[in-house]
């Protein structure tokens, strides 16, 4: 025979058992004679140490040297090593931060990606700045690899501030408009964390994220069926709203058409939708393109399709993707449980998807228990008239295992699936007797559990298990465990009327015993004793007080106060009343018992979701909002086309249309022949169905994907890239050249040393307007300063923060949202925070946040309620926050700033409507500044940050501004500020028809720009 020698792979040698220790490694990076081959074997040592969980981090200094090396091999384990370590060594990597400017213009691409990639992981808020200008640089690259990576470095800066939150949705919008795949699943991901519900940015990008969905990688993916799943709630109607019937038609049988036999339409055919009712064209595009992504080998791709048409298709359409579940349970037995998890919270609300494949949920001899009991409650979901049968024969079979959890959640079961079906109530009952004769005991006491809440359902019989219950009787001496002791006595007290001659003598017994009871059982013989003296005195009033007088000295104190209490109602006391009505107390008819599963509960929160899996809300959960009666109507043509972008600065790109969008392009159309045929040459794009006939054959789907972020594309120069001084400068620590769109500065002279950077202010160092030209253009919205609602002293360790965002409400524009954040600063969860007892001016109306389930230690929970003040900043709304530490009293004041919108206007109409708003619409006062010189050119974006307005005019050289805005009651409001730079005074004029708002708004503004 031949053999073929087996080649192994030479780097294994890093992760044998001989380790180089921490000083030769160093030695191998920086010592003195080191070569390129050095280096490369010292990092790659590095690497694999860190690989196996090794703390190798004091050998940053030796790597942070190693970024200026040529050798790129080198480089790219060092970039490696530096994204790892960046944030715990942040003060040493800022030692790399000219060398990784250096390499953002390198012609290569991986090495342009790497160097963004280390820089924004640096948790070092100074260089926030530097960060932006970056990424802002980055978003216009060639290199789709280096746009998906400033997508993924988004996110990283606004976890490090937040105030650069408009700026960074801004490169969103521009990176949602990328036609390439790769980079579109990152912006959505970037979408997803800054401004998940900001729709408005999704409309013109709709149908490409639907056409593109298949091409785009699995991660990417997972991110826009996330996305679509929540705006396709928000804009599109509910598939399964009611039908309407149809008018009648007198028919007639033409028997010269056809066969001349009747029309044998379906039920259907009586019925039909009305046009508002029926399905949305871009509702049917969305649905029809994720249809094909139940064929993806990542099976939370298709969980992600799965919870698209549970929440979205009609439920006979939903149907679709049981098989692909069923296919994705051939996987790990982690896998396994998330699937199943989800599985059971549909099959609650929808059996159909699965009953088909009810055999594949039967339970395996090798599943964990986690996995058999989610496998029970989705076959008890599953149950019909049907298939009853063989269910209760497979839990006869699950009864007699060795695992005796196991064995009472079966029992368990069974008692759910008789509570379901009415029609298989006799045989579970049957069955379950045939358990109580079980030698095992936990198996005795859970079938008596289960039997006492079959009881209480109501029967079409009045006798029909009298039998049961005298067996019931019987098994009392001989069972000892103690819930299943109880339900008998309980059992016993419900129908005394058919155990008239033992239950006397049942009590007897019982008093015997009754000291060695559990507290459980003596509970039931009190309630046994109360019964039987209401309905046979004569014989039992002896033994109870006999029982009673026993449990006045019993240890538990339950036992001693129900005594107690009892002894009063029926024996006598002041209140007549009581003992009068003592039958009505201890004998009520008891309702019906409810039997849920877990899987029941955790609807309430969206499938695929963590949440969902933990069953209590984690951070960053988004829930989905529920279908309206009439959804918005969008336009959802794109502005630009299907298109190739030609990359040049941010905010200037030129594009060159390929395919229109401003109708759903038909599948066959979109891609081209040879793309068609491979990739859907098994999909049937008329009826939406496969013709593949095994499920096997999912498992060999034609996509291909780009596994992370690492996976560049063939590398390509970048040509654009040249020398700058100016940017060089920057990088340098100084101040470089001002953005298109948002320039730093007003042309100030700029310092290039460390220590001007390092005194920045992070709020100071927001971009502001060039004071020497016009600009009527609408500022970015975004969210205020926060302020304290509730601190944690008051609370006990909650505390919740708040600020306006600048942002439309969906309740309507007279209403602000109000962003709230929630943070448990204690040592234990805090659970059910809620709002109540709001006490507000009839004029003010509330749209409270729902409540939160649960904070963990340490975490914080975003929500948001939109409140309309009623255009009065002298409505506080005073409410109270109710969780398990307490409730309390809480006062929101609104801010007269927020209650306006910004606006555009021409410094021209600006001068005419301010003429016009003159006499009573005109509030003027006096102001000073006290050091002019320094305080002018911050004046503009202080009145920014106090009121949401727009800039129409900045003449620093004048000392005069102009900005405009509207309130939310659509009232211009008008602003002026005249200083004069050598004195400091000057003059603020606000020009508004409503002279309530106007004073209040001057005398807010002056305490807030002016006075501090």
């Amino acid at each position: 025979m031949l053999q073929v020698p087996i080649k192994m792979n030479n780097t294994s040698k890093y992760f044998g058992s001989k380790a180089l220790k921490i000083e030769e490694i160093k030695n191998l990076l920086d010592g003195a004679g080191s070569t390129d081959k050095d280096k490369m074997e010292g990092m790659k040592r590095l690497i694999a140490m860190m690989s196996k969980g090794t703390e190798v981090s004091s050998l940053f200094p030796s790597v942070v040297k190693l970024v200026v090396c040529k050798n790129i091999e080198v480089k790219k384990l060092v970039y490696i090593y530096l994204v790892h370590y960046s944030e715990l060594e942040s003060d040493a990597a800022l030692l790399a931060i000219n060398t990784l400017k250096r390499d953002l213009e390198d012609p290569n691409q991986l090495i342009r990606a790497h160097a963004l990639r280390v820089m924004s992981s640096i948790r070092v808020k100074i260089i926030i700045q530097l960060v932006v200008l970056a990424v802002k640089k980055a978003v216009t690259d060639s290199s789709p690899y280096v746009r998906k990576t400033a997508a993924h470095a988004l996110t990283k800066i606004y976890s490090l501030d937040v105030d650069h939150k408009e700026t960074l949705i801004d490169l969103v919008e521009h990176l949602l408009n990328d036609g390439t795949t790769m980079v579109l699943g990152s912006a959505v991901a970037a979408f997803n964390e800054l401004c998940p519900t900001k729709y408005e940015l999704i409309h013109p990008h709709f149908r490409k994220l639907c056409h593109l969905l298949a091409d785009t990688d699995e991660w990417g993916q997972l991110h826009i069926l996330a996305l679509l799943l929540r705006y396709g709630r928000v804009y599109f109607s509910n598939p399964d709203k009611p039908k309407v019937p149809k008018t009648k038609q007198p028919k007639t049988n033409d028997k010269g058409s056809g066969s001349g036999s009747e029309d044998e339409s379906s039920e259907d055919d009586d019925y039909q939708l009305s046009s508002e009712e029926s399905m949305d064209p871009d509702h049917r595009l969305l649905l029809k393109m994720a249809l094909p992504l139940l064929q993806s080998r990542n099976s939370g791709v298709v969980l992600g399709v799965a919870s698209l048409y549970f929440y979205l298709a009609p439920a006979v359409e939903a149907q679709k993707v049981g098989k692909s579940l069923v296919r994705i349970l051939r996987n790990s037995r982690e896998t396994k449980y998330i699937v199943l998890s989800n599985i059971a919270t549909m099959a609650v609300k929808n059996p159909g998807m699965f009953q088909p494949y009810l055999g594949d949920f039967f339970v395996d001899a090798d599943d964990p228990s986690y996995i058999r009991i989610l496998k029970l409650d989705i076959i008890t979901s599953l149950a019909n008239e049907s298939n009853i049968s063989r269910i209760l024969k497979e839990f006869k079979t699950y009864v007699g295992g060795d695992d005796k959890q196991f064995v009472a959640a079966t029992i368990q079961a069974i008692g759910r699936t008789a509570t379901t079906l009415k029609d298989a109530a006799d045989s579970c009952m049957n069955g379950l007797m045939s358990l109580v004769s079980n030698r095992s005991e936990i198996v005795i006491a859970e079938s008596v559990v289960v039997i006492k809440q079959l009881l209480q359902m109501p029967t079409s019989e009045e006798h029909q298990y009298d039998d049961v219950v005298k067996q019931l009787a019987r098994l009392l001496e001989s069972v000892q465990q103690g819930s299943a002791r109880a339900s008998i006595i309980w059992v016993i007290g419900e129908h005394l009327d058919k155990l008239k001659l033992i239950a006397p003598d049942v009590l007897r017994k019982l008093a015997k015993t009754f000291s060695e009871e559990s507290d459980i059982v003596k509970l039931q013989i009190i309630n046994l004793g109360c019964k039987l003296f209401l309905t046979n005195p004569e014989q039992t009033t002896k033994i109870f007080q006999y029982v009673l007088s026993l449990a006045k000295y019993d240890q538990n104190y339950d036992i001693r106060d129900k005594a107690r209490v009892v002894r009063k109602i029926i024996f006598g006391g002041n209140c007549q009343s009581l003992q009068a009505n003592a039958r009505s107390l201890f004998m009520a008819p008891k309702p019906v018992p409810v039997s849920t599963s877990a899987a029941q509960d955790r609807q309430r929160f969206v499938i695929g979701s963590l949440s969902h899996i933990v069953n209590h809300t984690v951070p960053g959960y988004i829930s989905l909002e529920e279908f309206s009666e009439a959804p918005p109507k969008v336009d959802r043509t794109s502005k630009t086309p299907f298109q190739q972008i030609v990359h040049t600065e941010f905010g200037a790109s030129t594009t060159t249309p390929t395919v229109s969008t401003s109708q759903p392009v038909p599948l066959e159309e979109f891609y081209t022949p040879s793309e068609s045929s491979s990739s859907y040459s098994s999909y049937d794009s008329e009826e939406g169905s496969y013709s593949s006939s095994d499920e096997d054959s999912y498992e060999e789907g034609s996509y291909s994907y780009s596994d992370d972020e690492d996976a560049a594309p063939h590398q390509t120069s970048n040509p654009q890239y040249s020398k700058n001084s100016q940017t060089d400068e920057f990088f340098d620590f100084g101040i470089g050249p001002p953005s298109t769109t948002t320039p730093l500065t007003s042309g100030s002279n700029a310092s290039s040393s460390l220590a001007d950077l390092l005194t920045l202010n992070p709020i100071d160092a927001t971009p502001v307007l060039p004071m020497t030209s016009s600009y009527s253009a609408v500022q970015p919205s975004g969210a205020t300063n926060k302020h304290t609602l509730l601190n944690s002293i008051n609370s006990g360790g909650l505390t919740i923060e708040y600020s306006y965002l600048r942002l439309p409400s969906h309740h309507g524009p007279n209403f602000n949202p109000v962003r709230l954040w929630f943070k448990n600063n204690s040592e234990k969860n805090i659970q059910s925070i809620r709002l109540s007892n709001l006490v507000s001016n009839s004029s003010v109306e509330v749209k409270i946040f729902d409540p939160i389930s649960v904070i963990l230690p340490g975490m914080t929970v975003e929500a948001t309620m939109h409140v309309d003040f009623s255009q009065s900043a002298s409505n506080p709304i005073k409410f109270e926050i109710t969780c398990d530490l307490g409730t309390f009293s809480v006062t929101l004041n609104p801010s007269v700033g927020e209650l306006v919108r910004p606006t555009s206007l021409p410094l021209g109409e600006f001068e005419t409507k301010q003429k016009q708003l003159g006499g009573l619409c005109e509030v003027k006062s006096k102001v000073k500044l006290d050091a002019p010189n320094v305080q002018l050119p911050q004046l503009p974006d202080k009145v920014l940050r106090f009121a949401n307005v727009g800039v129409v005019h900045t003449d620093l050289d004048a000392g005069h501004f102009n900005f405009a805005g509207m309130s939310l009651k659509d009232s211009i409001l008008l602003l002026t500020i005249i200083v004069d730079k050598v004195s400091g005074e000057g003059t603020l004029t606000v020009n508004c028809p409503d002279s309530i708002f106007g004073t209040q708004f001057v005398s807010k503004l002056k305490q807030e720009v002016f006075s501090r």
